[in-house]
């Protein structure tokens, strides 16, 4: 079949010339990964990537992708890597003969060694000695030693422990240094929402202890490199960054996939993939960056047009959603537009509505996706189909289920589970536990176990296991996940769940800058993923007070009418 470019497609490929760099700004549902490969074709066409001339690499976002285009892109001599695999065999290299080993604990361990090195006496010599913890080891009860601190005697230098290990995890992501200022610190903090401990915030020492801290950690995670080879998934980009190791093969031709997640030393790492006569492609949607826990700004692509000095082409115009679909994102991307003439269904439902569409779509074997901005909005609604409706459903992206059974285990492990009230009131202590902490993805799955329990009475983990594998299957037509695993998904019927409440924001905190402009984002990557239908299910606050605390609208005066709903089939 012969493929019709738009005027924008034509466009791009009329400009590609050695040394003009590009940045595509590629709308949902565009034809970005058909543009890409086209790109490929047209330089092997043009004998600019072929034969003895020429090198290209197309840098992708993840292993899946990387095997999709792989395969699109055979018979080429373009390869197609993620950045991690680069920064891998770059550390490979340099470890030769000894062998790399991850470990995806390292900084965990660290960040608790370094806590030797913040001494009693350490503290005590800069004015600290209120910092040092001795009540902590009389503190039997699990969840009130957490409260205090997750490491004995560790310093209060941050408000809690992850809070040091997620500081040391975004300054790995933000800087190619091991040497951090207080001024970096003071930065990071006006982006990310980091935490230092409120007490040394008082304190005209608190900045440069932390960063003290901090740079220790950083040393050694370098210093376990250089002597025993680990590593962990983002040494793969800072080590080679840091340490100023530079890759073996140096490409032409550098295309960039999902340019709008980069983080910065992603950008860094591409830089040194080629050389003074590279010609650089970026690929992506800035109103797509979602990733600011992965140190991608919501303004990366203008960072990138910037630092690669790229000429700006617009991919504008949307293959997958109807027009009236693309109304509702136009105040987030203005510049949509809508290949299909005709518009598509845009319905509200209520709970009881979802639940027969859903039970329509498994009888018919209709591919279906149900998305909410935080896990335990679609979760209680997957439980509920899944144990009461007998509906085998799917995730989208990693196992959420193994993961809530991991931390089942870690905070359930002394409760009695047949007690199932105890249970319950555990949960809901850990739900407060970690909303006070800011860690929302642990409160998020602790209100995803709280739904387990109130549809079924598991008495064991084992028995937990057996019994959500029975409702998740590895891949059928009912799919339920996050809007971040929703991400370059579509399907002809969409579902969103708590459309009302996005963009989002939580009610125990108040978001950075950078953290409202993600939340536009995910909202309009949530209403760009039809093709055909889309239903949205309003949510409503418990009490109309807390929004950590919203359950969704159920109609139940109107089950007669379930039979004469029009779902647009």
């Amino acid at each position: 079949m012969t493929l019709i470019w738009s005027e924008y497609q034509q466009n791009i490929f009329n400009a590609i010339t050695s040394q003009h760099n590009m940045i595509i700004e590629a709308v949902a549902g565009s034809g970005k990964t058909t543009t890409i490969v086209e790109i490929v074709k047209l330089l092997k066409k043009k004998r600019l990537v072929s034969g003895n001339n020429g090198s290209g690499l197309v840098c992708a976002f993840n292993k899946h992708i990387e095997i999709t285009l792989s395969l699109k892109i055979k018979g080429t001599k373009f390869h197609s890597k993620t950045l991690n695999a680069i920064g891998h065999g770059i550390l490979t290299r340099r470890s030769y003969p000894n062998k790399v080993s991850i470990e995806t604990k390292k900084y965990y361990q660290i960040c608790a060694e370094v806590e030797n090195y913040f001494t009693p006496s350490h503290l005590r010599s800069l004015g600290l000695k209120d910092l040092v913890n001795h009540e902590f080891k009389d503190i039997n009860n699990a969840l009130k030693r957490l409260k205090w601190r997750e490491k004995p005697d560790y310093p209060y230098v941050f408000d809690d422990f992850l809070d040091f290990v997620q500081v040391v995890n975004t300054c790995r992501k933000e800087y190619s240094k091991h040497n951090l200022s207080i001024n970096d610190l003071v930065n990071l903090m006006s982006e990310y929402p980091l935490e230092i401990s409120s007490y040394l915030v008082d304190k005209e020492l608190h900045l440069s202890v932390a960063v003290e801290a901090i740079n220790k950690a950083l040393e050694y995670g370098i210093r376990a490199y250089l002597d025993n080879n680990t590593i962990d998934f983002t040494d793969q980009l800072w080590l080679p960054l840091t340490l100023g190791f530079t890759p073996v093969k140096e490409y032409d031709w550098i295309i960039v996939d999902e340019s709008q997640d980069l983080n910065l030393n992603q950008a860094r790492l591409i830089k040194t993939l080629g050389w003074s006569g590279s010609t650089y492609i970026f690929v992506g949607d800035s109103q797509q960056s979602i990733y600011l826990f992965n140190g991608a700004k919501p303004d990366c692509m203008s960072l990138i047009k910037k630092y690669f000095n790229c000429t700006e082409y617009p991919l504008s115009l949307c293959y997958r959603c109807p027009p009236n679909h693309l109304e509702l994102v136009k105040e987030y991307n203005p510049n949509i537009q809508a290949f299909k003439q005709e518009d598509g269904l845009i319905k509200n439902l209520s709970k009881t509505e979802v639940r027969e569409l859903v039970k329509h779509c498994y009888q018919n074997q209709i591919e279906i996706i149900l998305i909410s901005r935080l896990n335990y909005i679609f979760f209680d609604l997957l439980c509920q189909i899944g144990f009461e409706d007998n509906v085998k459903v799917s995730l989208l992206g990693a196992d959420l289920g193994k993961e809530l059974i991991k931390l089942a285990r870690k905070i359930l492990g002394n409760v009695n589970l047949k007690k199932s009230e105890e249970v319950t009131e555990t949960l809901k202590e850990y739900v407060e536990y970690y909303s006070n902490q800011m860690d929302s993805t642990k409160a998020d799955y602790c209100k995803c176990l709280l739904s387990i329990w109130q549809y079924i009475k598991p008495t064991s983990f084992t028995q937990l296991s057996s019994q959500l594998s029975s409702i998740i299957i590895p891949d059928g037509v009912i799919k339920f996940g996050s809007i971040h695993r929703a991400k370059g998904t579509e399907a002809e019927h969409v579902v969103i769940l708590g459309d009302n409440l996005l963009p989002y924001s939580p009610s125990n905190r108040k978001l950075t800058d950078k953290e409202i402009e993600q939340e536009k984002h995910l909202t309009y990557v949530a209403r760009t993923r039809s093709k055909e239908n889309l239903y949205l299910v309003e949510q409503i606050t418990a009490n109309n007070e807390d929004d950590d605390d919203v359950i969704l609208t159920v109609d139940s005066s109107n089950d007669y009418l379930i039979e004469d709903i029009d779902y647009g089939f």
